[in-house]
Protein backbone atom coordinates (compact mmCIF):
# COMPACT_ATOMS: atom_id res chain seq x y z
CA UNK A 1 0.00 0.00 0.00
CA UNK A 2 1.29 3.43 -0.98
CA UNK A 3 0.13 6.72 0.49
CA UNK A 4 -2.29 8.20 -2.06
CA UNK A 5 -0.57 11.57 -1.72
CA UNK A 6 2.53 10.09 -3.37
CA UNK A 7 2.91 9.50 -7.08
CA UNK A 8 3.39 5.80 -7.64
CA UNK A 9 3.08 3.22 -10.39
CA UNK A 10 3.08 -0.54 -10.64
CA UNK A 11 6.30 -1.90 -12.11
CA UNK A 12 6.03 -5.68 -12.25
CA UNK A 13 4.78 -8.83 -10.61
CA UNK A 14 6.65 -12.10 -10.83
CA UNK A 15 5.03 -14.94 -12.71
CA UNK A 16 5.53 -16.92 -9.52
CA UNK A 17 3.32 -14.35 -7.72
CA UNK A 18 5.63 -14.04 -4.72
CA UNK A 19 7.38 -10.85 -5.83
CA UNK A 20 5.98 -7.42 -6.64
CA UNK A 21 7.54 -4.04 -7.40
CA UNK A 22 6.15 -0.50 -7.40
CA UNK A 23 7.89 2.79 -8.10
CA UNK A 24 7.31 5.78 -5.84
CA UNK A 25 8.27 9.01 -7.58
CA UNK A 26 9.38 11.73 -5.23
CA UNK A 27 10.27 15.22 -6.35
CA UNK A 28 13.92 14.45 -6.97
CA UNK A 29 14.35 10.70 -6.93
CA UNK A 30 12.65 7.43 -7.77
CA UNK A 31 12.36 4.74 -5.13
CA UNK A 32 11.61 1.19 -6.24
CA UNK A 33 9.88 -0.74 -3.47
CA UNK A 34 9.70 -4.52 -3.62
CA UNK A 35 7.94 -7.12 -1.53
CA UNK A 36 9.16 -10.72 -1.71
CA UNK A 37 8.13 -14.02 -0.17
CA UNK A 38 10.35 -17.07 -0.44
CA UNK A 39 8.89 -20.41 0.63
CA UNK A 40 10.75 -22.37 3.33
CA UNK A 41 13.50 -24.69 2.08
CA UNK A 42 11.38 -27.65 3.19
CA UNK A 43 8.54 -26.66 0.84
CA UNK A 44 7.75 -28.66 -2.31
CA UNK A 45 8.10 -25.35 -4.18
CA UNK A 46 11.68 -24.80 -3.06
CA UNK A 47 12.96 -25.14 -6.66
CA UNK A 48 10.73 -22.21 -7.59
CA UNK A 49 12.21 -20.22 -4.72
CA UNK A 50 15.67 -20.66 -6.22
CA UNK A 51 14.41 -19.19 -9.48
CA UNK A 52 12.79 -16.34 -7.58
CA UNK A 53 16.04 -15.53 -5.78
CA UNK A 54 17.72 -15.16 -9.17
CA UNK A 55 14.85 -12.97 -10.38
CA UNK A 56 15.15 -10.77 -7.29
CA UNK A 57 18.84 -10.29 -7.98
CA UNK A 58 18.11 -9.24 -11.55
CA UNK A 59 15.35 -6.83 -10.54
CA UNK A 60 17.49 -5.19 -7.86
CA UNK A 61 20.36 -4.72 -10.31
CA UNK A 62 18.02 -3.19 -12.89
CA UNK A 63 16.19 -0.82 -10.57
CA UNK A 64 19.39 0.34 -8.89
CA UNK A 65 20.38 1.82 -12.27
CA UNK A 66 17.23 3.95 -12.27
CA UNK A 67 16.92 5.01 -8.64
CA UNK A 68 16.96 3.83 -5.03
CA UNK A 69 15.77 0.38 -3.98
CA UNK A 70 13.92 -0.91 -0.94
CA UNK A 71 13.23 -4.64 -0.65
CA UNK A 72 11.41 -6.27 2.24
CA UNK A 73 9.71 -9.53 3.00
CA UNK A 74 9.79 -13.01 4.42
CA UNK A 75 12.84 -14.52 2.74
CA UNK A 76 12.88 -17.68 4.87
CA UNK A 77 16.66 -17.67 4.99
CA UNK A 78 19.44 -17.19 7.52
CA UNK A 79 22.13 -14.55 7.08
CA UNK A 80 23.54 -14.73 10.61
CA UNK A 81 26.30 -12.15 10.95
CA UNK A 82 27.35 -12.04 7.29
CA UNK A 83 28.55 -8.58 6.33
CA UNK A 84 26.94 -6.34 3.76
CA UNK A 85 29.37 -4.49 1.49
CA UNK A 86 28.43 -1.56 -0.73
CA UNK A 87 30.46 1.19 -2.41
CA UNK A 88 33.62 0.07 -0.65
CA UNK A 89 31.89 0.30 2.73
CA UNK A 90 31.60 -2.69 5.02
CA UNK A 91 28.48 -2.95 7.17
CA UNK A 92 29.13 -5.32 10.07
CA UNK A 93 26.10 -7.20 11.34
CA UNK A 94 25.19 -7.96 14.94
CA UNK A 95 22.51 -10.55 15.54
CA UNK A 96 20.92 -12.75 18.18
CA UNK A 97 21.44 -15.57 15.68
CA UNK A 98 24.62 -16.83 14.03
CA UNK A 99 22.77 -19.31 11.82
CA UNK A 100 23.61 -19.08 8.10
CA UNK A 101 22.20 -21.13 5.22
CA UNK A 102 22.84 -21.29 1.47
CA UNK A 103 19.90 -19.08 0.56
CA UNK A 104 21.04 -16.48 3.08
CA UNK A 105 24.53 -16.46 1.56
CA UNK A 106 23.04 -16.07 -1.92
CA UNK A 107 20.77 -13.19 -0.92
CA UNK A 108 23.64 -11.29 0.71
CA UNK A 109 25.78 -11.96 -2.36
CA UNK A 110 23.12 -10.58 -4.73
CA UNK A 111 22.46 -7.53 -2.57
CA UNK A 112 26.17 -6.78 -2.28
CA UNK A 113 26.54 -6.99 -6.05
CA UNK A 114 24.08 -4.09 -6.41
CA UNK A 115 25.30 -2.04 -3.42
CA UNK A 116 22.17 -2.84 -1.43
CA UNK A 117 22.46 -3.27 2.34
CA UNK A 118 20.40 -5.69 4.44
CA UNK A 119 19.50 -3.51 7.43
CA UNK A 120 18.84 -6.26 9.99
CA UNK A 121 21.66 -5.95 12.52
CA UNK A 122 23.46 -3.01 10.91
CA UNK A 123 22.35 -0.26 13.30
CA UNK A 124 21.43 -2.43 16.28
CA UNK A 125 21.53 -6.17 16.89
CA UNK A 126 19.07 -8.05 14.68
CA UNK A 127 16.15 -9.48 16.63
CA UNK A 128 14.07 -12.60 16.07
CA UNK A 129 11.24 -12.04 13.58
CA UNK A 130 9.60 -15.46 13.78
CA UNK A 131 8.41 -17.13 16.95
CA UNK A 132 6.88 -20.43 15.91
CA UNK A 133 6.36 -23.73 17.70
CA UNK A 134 9.59 -25.02 16.20
CA UNK A 135 11.52 -22.16 17.82
CA UNK A 136 12.66 -18.61 17.21
CA UNK A 137 14.47 -17.39 14.13
CA UNK A 138 15.14 -14.49 11.77
CA UNK A 139 13.30 -14.94 8.47
CA UNK A 140 12.09 -11.43 7.62
CA UNK A 141 14.44 -8.83 6.20
CA UNK A 142 14.62 -5.24 5.03
CA UNK A 143 17.24 -4.05 2.53
CA UNK A 144 17.89 -0.61 1.05
CA UNK A 145 20.27 0.99 -1.43
CA UNK A 146 23.54 2.08 0.15
CA UNK A 147 22.64 5.73 -0.43
CA UNK A 148 19.61 5.32 1.85
CA UNK A 149 21.38 3.70 4.80
CA UNK A 150 22.38 6.96 6.46
CA UNK A 151 18.86 8.26 5.95
CA UNK A 152 17.13 5.38 7.73
CA UNK A 153 16.11 5.03 11.34
CA UNK A 154 16.85 1.96 13.39
CA UNK A 155 14.69 -1.01 12.50
CA UNK A 156 11.48 -1.36 14.45
CA UNK A 157 9.73 -4.58 15.44
CA UNK A 158 6.05 -5.04 16.29
CA UNK A 159 4.62 -8.27 17.59
CA UNK A 160 1.06 -9.43 16.81
CA UNK A 161 -0.38 -7.51 19.74
CA UNK A 162 1.04 -4.23 18.44
CA UNK A 163 0.53 -4.86 14.73
CA UNK A 164 -2.95 -6.43 15.08
CA UNK A 165 -1.84 -9.28 12.84
CA UNK A 166 -2.48 -12.91 13.65
CA UNK A 167 0.90 -14.35 12.76
CA UNK A 168 3.91 -16.07 14.27
CA UNK A 169 6.01 -13.40 12.56
CA UNK A 170 6.60 -9.90 13.84
CA UNK A 171 6.19 -6.87 11.58
CA UNK A 172 9.38 -4.96 10.76
CA UNK A 173 9.97 -1.49 9.37
CA UNK A 174 12.03 1.68 9.46
CA UNK A 175 11.68 5.37 8.63
CA UNK A 176 13.53 6.87 5.69
CA UNK A 177 14.15 10.59 5.31
CA UNK A 178 13.13 11.98 1.94
CA UNK A 179 15.56 14.27 0.16
CA UNK A 180 14.72 17.93 0.13
CA UNK A 181 15.91 20.20 -2.63
CA UNK A 182 15.68 23.85 -1.80
CA UNK A 183 14.95 26.41 -4.47
CA UNK A 184 17.18 29.35 -3.63
CA UNK A 185 15.89 32.79 -4.52
CA UNK A 186 17.09 36.28 -3.86
CA UNK A 187 15.35 37.92 -0.97
CA UNK A 188 15.35 41.63 -0.46
CA UNK A 189 14.69 43.25 2.85
CA UNK A 190 14.47 46.86 3.78
CA UNK A 191 17.59 46.83 5.90
CA UNK A 192 19.54 43.99 4.34
CA UNK A 193 19.74 42.08 1.08
CA UNK A 194 20.99 38.52 0.95
CA UNK A 195 21.87 36.54 -2.16
CA UNK A 196 22.68 32.84 -2.23
CA UNK A 197 24.60 30.99 -4.90
CA UNK A 198 25.35 27.29 -5.00
CA UNK A 199 28.86 26.51 -6.14
CA UNK A 200 29.35 23.00 -7.52
CA UNK A 201 27.09 20.03 -7.00
CA UNK A 202 26.45 18.89 -3.46
CA UNK A 203 24.82 15.49 -3.21
CA UNK A 204 24.48 15.16 0.54
CA UNK A 205 20.87 15.46 1.70
CA UNK A 206 22.22 16.65 5.06
CA UNK A 207 23.59 19.77 3.36
CA UNK A 208 20.22 20.59 1.79
CA UNK A 209 18.38 19.93 5.04
CA UNK A 210 20.77 22.27 6.88
CA UNK A 211 20.40 24.88 4.17
CA UNK A 212 16.61 24.72 4.26
CA UNK A 213 16.66 25.44 7.99
CA UNK A 214 18.77 28.55 7.39
CA UNK A 215 16.48 29.74 4.57
CA UNK A 216 13.43 29.31 6.79
CA UNK A 217 14.92 31.77 9.26
CA UNK A 218 15.51 34.47 6.64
Amino acid sequence: MVDERLKSRFMKESKMEDLIWVCVELENEKVFVGGAYLVPPSSTRTHKAKELVTEIGGDVARFCLEGQVILAGDWNCKVGQLESTARERVFARKSVSTCVDERGKRMIELMNASDVVVLNGVQESAQFTCKAARGEGIDDYLAVSCALVDRTSEMEYWDERESELESDHVAIGCRIKVKKVVCLQRKEKREKRKTFQVVGKVRSWKFWYWLSEICDKI
